[in-house]
């Protein structure tokens, strides 16, 4: 079960992980070098899972949150796309959202 709280620790907590792994970040050949970026990757994309369920302000299916335990009649039949502008490798950069009907 998921809170702002909860999520907002969890993301506190996953970008000061980042910042440790990109500062002891060390590959003694290209075999682990591209395993340690498929790790930061799997950062990038827990920290846009977290920022999306950030966003999304309701229960609805598996995605329960404490704090709004009711689905939301207004975003059925639609999806949140979200877009990250800004970052390089290690940083964290900004996310953009935008609620879209399904066709």
């Amino acid at each position: 079960v998921r809170s702002e709280n909860l999520l907002t620790a969890g993301l506190t907590y996953l970008r000061t992980l980042r910042r440790k792994a990109i500062d002891g970040v060390a590959a003694a050949n290209s075999h682990e070098l591209v395993r340690t970026f498929e790790v930061l990757d799997l950062m990038d994309v827990g920290e846009a899972a977290i920022e999306a369920a950030l966003e999304r302000k309701e229960t609805r299916f598996t995605h329960a949150r404490v704090d709004y335990p009711y689905t939301n009649p207004l975003y059925t039949d639609m999806f949140l796309r979200m877009r990250r502008t800004g970052g390089e490798l290690g940083s964290e950069g900004e996310y953009g959202f935008e609620w879209r009907r399904r066709h």
